[in-house]
C-alpha cells in the first residue's frame, strides 16, 4: 500500500522533534533475533548527545531502519557485523546522517544508483533464500525524501555496504533579549 501511496504521491509522514537513539534501539533489538539466528552481530554506534534530535516521523523512521537493517540481514553471512551509526557532514550542519553498514555481499557499482528504483533487483537479490518485490528500498526513499532527507548507498561488491540517510535536525531555541 505505502507503495501505491508513493505512486500516486500520498505517502505521508507526519514529523516531530523525535529522538533517534529510542528508534535505534527498538529496531535492533527487534531484528537481533533474526540476526543472532544467521550468526550477526548487531550494534549502535550513535554519540550520546542531545543534538541526536530530528524532525521525522517517528513511525516513519522506525520503518526505514527496520528495511534498511533487515536488508542488511539478508546479504551478511556469518560471521557478519550490522552497524547503526551516525556520520558528521561537514558541508551540510542542518541535517543528521545516519548510517547503516554490514559486512555483506555489497553491491555492484552499477547498481548502486538503481537499487532504490521502483521494483528494482540485483543479482544479488534474485535468490530463493532473499527473495523480495524490490519496493523496500524505494519506500525508503520516498519516505526520506518526504522528510526533505536523502538517501544513497556507497559498497563494493564483496566489502560491504553502508547506506546513508539525512535528517533534518531540530533547531535550537535561542534565547532573545527584549
Amino acid at each position: 500500500m505505502d507503495c501505491t501511496r508513493a505512486a500516486n504521491g500520498q505517502l505521508t509522514v507526519a514529523p516531530k522533534p523525535t529522538e533517534v537513539a529510542p528508534i535505534v534501539v527498538e529496531t535492533l533489538h527487534t531484528l537481533r533475533p533474526s540476526a543472532t539466528q544467521k550468526g550477526l552481530d548487531l550494534f549502535m554506534d550513535l554519540p550520546s548527545t542531545a543534538w541526536l534530535m530530528v524532525k521525522v516521523d517517528p513511525v516513519r523512521l522506525r520503518q526505514v531502519l527496520a528495511n534498511l537493517v533487515d536488508n542488511a540481514i539478508k546479504f551478511t553471512t556469518a560471521p557478519g557485523t550490522i552497524t547503526v551509526g551516525q556520520r558528521d557532514l561537514d558541508d551540510e550542519p542542518e541535517v543528521l546522517c545516519l548510517t547503516v553498514t554490514d559486512t555483506g555481499c555489497g553491491i555492484r557499482p552499477g547498481d548502486t544508483a538503481r537499487i532504490f528504483e521502483r521494483l528494482s533487483q540485483t543479482a544479488e537479490t534474485i535468490d530463493e533464500r532473499r527473495q523480495g518485490l524490490g519496493l523496500g528500498l524505494y519506500i525508503c526513499s520516498e519516505l526520506i525524501q518526504r522528510h526533505g532527507g536523502r538517501i544513497w548507498v556507497e559498497s563494493e561488491l564483496g566489502q560491504g555496504s553502508t547506506f546513508c540517510l539525512t535528517l533534518p535536525r531540530c533547531s535550537v531555541s535561542t534565547s532573545h533579549s527584549s
